[in-house]
């Protein structure tokens, strides 16, 4: 409109004259004159909205796009100030963060058996996102942490402030670690023996059962499952040590894809291990609440040999 007045405005000596041969009445001339001079502007400027509409979606497509995957969905706000409210909502937030970190546990044996750089990079940028939400629901349970909390409600503010950093460590094991493996591996075109193959797809696919699992445990805080949890763990660990026994067998008989592949695998089963202990701590204080979990082995050994000095000293 303005830019329209900056043209039409030197014009209006010229058209008074043909405006006055319309209308000999002044009011008549003007209200002529607006007409025509917005029949002109739409003339003119009809060809160009389809241009500035372009234009304004690029000026304004930030405040309208949709909610990524970093964005909290969950943590709102205005429930701080009712705890048990709030940290609702940081459990709801927290599965989401748990949903990504298996997406990306799930979809990291296909890269380290697969020459598919492009999915490395694709999960790889998961752990961003499990990265900004941990930091999220971190800061929101310190809010939430300031209001005077009963016993239960803070007891689950640290559970969840646990698990939460625990998925984060998850996610850290397999983009700093397992996909830098595959990367590995695609880059010297390297292939793990049937065996050692078929060694490490088993050893994983418990390691997703252990995830789902403590899940459950998380979720409901079912003793029952929190011992079939720790007992997994346990499992697994005497899997671990018999693989890397396994390998070594394999590279005793010179079998050379388990020679070039050696370290890859060895680290594998460790990275494996490592989720597996950060998944299981959920577990713990559910166990340690029923008095099932035992003190110390090192403390008693210090005692013992404490004692046994002091025999031998009096001796």
């Amino acid at each position: 409109m303005s830019a329209g007045l900056i043209v039409a405005l030197p014009l209006i000596g010229l058209l008074a004259p043909g405006l006055a041969l319309l209308e000999a009445d002044a009011g008549r001339q003007i209200a002529n004159f607006h007409t025509l001079f917005n029949l002109a502007l739409a003339a003119v400027f009809l060809p160009f909205t389809s241009v500035m509409a372009r234009l304004m979606e690029r000026i304004f497509q930030d405040r309208h796009q949709p909610e990524g995957p970093a964005r909290p969905k969950y943590l709102d706000p205005t429930a701080i100030a009712t705890p048990t409210v709030a940290l609702a909502c940081a459990t709801r937030e927290l599965l989401r963060v748990a949903d990504l970190v298996e997406t990306m546990l799930c979809g990291v044996i296909d890269v380290l058996g697969e020459n598919d750089s492009k999915q490395v990079t694709r999960l790889s940028k998961l752990d961003d996102d499990v990265d900004a939400l941990h930091e999220a629901i971190k800061l929101y349970l310190t809010r939430v942490s300031r209001n005077e909390l009963d016993e239960k409600d803070s007891h689950r503010c640290i559970e969840l402030i646990a698990f939460t950093t625990n998925l984060e460590h998850i996610g850290d094991i397999i983009d700093n670690t397992l996909l830098e493996i595959a990367q590995k591996r695609i880059k010297h075109k390297l292939t793990f023996s049937e065996e050692g193959w078929h060694e490490l797809t088993e050893m994983h696919g418990r390691v997703v059962d252990q995830m789902q699992l403590s899940l459950s445990v998380f979720v409901s805080s079912d003793i029952v499952t929190a011992r079939r949890l720790v007992a997994m763990k346990e499992r697994f660990r005497d899997l671990e040590r018999a693989g890397n026994e396994q390998h070594l067998d394999r590279l005793r008989s010179d079998k050379i894809e388990s020679i070039e592949t050696s370290a890859l695998h060895v680290d594998i089963l460790r990275d494996f291990k490592r989720i597996t202990s950060h998944l299981t701590s959920v577990a713990y204080p559910i166990l340690d609440a029923e008095g099932e979990l035992r003190s110390s082995r090192l403390k008693v050994h210090v005692e013992e040999d404490t004692a046994e000095t002091g025999e031998d000293s009096m001796a």
